[in-house]
């Protein structure tokens, strides 16, 4: 006999207070904070690199790298700069997503249900 596979449950699971908010700060961080991170990173691997090859006898020149290299980890500190207030915001606006949230179950014992982090209609 072959093994039921499938999920016993056939509604979706209720949604967590906050929850929308927290995914987008998850998408906030990896989008805005941890790639320019690593972009950083590869652009100081370059010009490490470059200077490497420059105090070699080659034939390299790291001011172009050491330029762009500059002008990269500006732009990013500056949108990290933004991203970081974004961020701050999303932090209070989940916490009092769950403060909020935590109030309202206890209205459950009195017989009202609570529906967690619904989302609308953008206009």
């Amino acid at each position: 006999m072959k093994p039921n596979n499938r999920s016993p449950l056939t509604d979706k699971p209720l949604r967590n207070p906050g929850q929308s908010l927290e995914r987008l700060r998850d998408d906030l961080l990896l989008g805005k904070v941890l790639i320019p991170i690593l972009m950083v990173w590869f652009m100081i691997v370059m010009i490490a690199w470059e200077w490497w090859c420059y105090f070699n006898p080659t034939s390299r020149n790291p001011i172009i790298i050491t330029v762009v290299a500059i002008i990269t980890v500006l732009y990013i500190a500056f949108s990290f700069q933004r991203t970081w207030r974004e961020l701050k915001q999303l932090r209070q606006g989940i916490e009092g997503e769950k403060a909020v949230g935590q109030y309202l179950e206890r209205l459950r014992t009195q017989g009202y249900q609570i529906f967690h982090d619904l989302i609308g209609e953008k206009n």
